[in-house]
C-alpha cells in the first residue's frame, strides 16, 4: 500500500510540474513581453530611484493570474530619510507609478525596504500597514509590507 501512495503522490507532482510548466511557456511568455512593453519599468525605476530618501527602485510586470491581466510590482529601497518621511515618498512613489503605467490598465503592489546594515540581508521590511496613518493615501489595501492598488486606485492615488 505505500509503494501505491508514493507512486500516486509522484504521478501528482509530475502533472502539476507540466501544468505549471505549460503556464510559464509558450503564448503566456508572449503575453508578457507584450505586457512589459505597455509600461517602461526601467524609466519608472530611474524616476523613483530620483526620490529624496530612496536608494534604490525595482519594478516588474507579473501576471495577476487572470488571462490577460497583469501589474506592476514595486519595491523600494530606502535610507532613514525616506523612513523618516515615508508618507511623502510612498505619495511620490505612486504618483510616479501612475504615470508611468497610465492607460496601460495595470494594477500595482508598492513594497518598502529600508537599509538595515545589521540585517543580513542588508534590509528590512517596513510595514505599511502599521504606518498607514503616516501616508495620506485613502484609497488601495494596506497588507502587511504592501499597499495594493486596483487600476482605479492608482489613478485616484496619482491624481489623474
Amino acid at each position: 500500500m505505500g509503494a501505491r501512495r508514493r507512486r500516486m503522490a509522484m504521478i501528482g507532482i509530475v502533472c502539476a510540474m507540466l501544468a505549471l510548466a505549460g503556464c510559464s511557456a509558450g503564448a503566456g511568455a508572449g503575453a508578457a513581453q507584450d505586457a512589459e512593453a505597455k509600461v517602461d519599468a526601467g524609466r519608472i525605476e530611474s524616476e523613483l530611484a530620483r526620490i529624496d530618501g530612496v536608494r534604490d527602485a525595482e519594478v516588474g510586470v507579473f501576471n495577476t493570474g487572470a488571462p490577460g491581466s497583469f501589474g506592476l510590482r514595486v519595491e523600494l529601497t530606502v535610507d532613514d530619510d525616506g523612513v523618516a518621511r515615508l508618507g511623502g515618498v510612498v505619495v511620490e512613489a505612486v504618483r510616479i507609478v501612475g504615470r508611468g503605467s497610465a492607460g496601460s490598465g495595470y494594477s500595482a503592489t508598492l513594497l518598502v525596504a529600508a537599509v538595515d546594515p545589521g540585517s543580513p540581508t542588508g534590509t528590512r521590511g517596513v510595514s505599511l500597514k502599521a504606518r498607514r496613518a503616516e501616508i495620506p493615501i485613502e484609497v488601495g489595501t494596506y497588507q502587511g509590507a504592501g499597499l495594493a492598488l486596483t487600476p482605479d486606485d492608482l489613478r485616484e492615488a496619482a491624481g489623474r
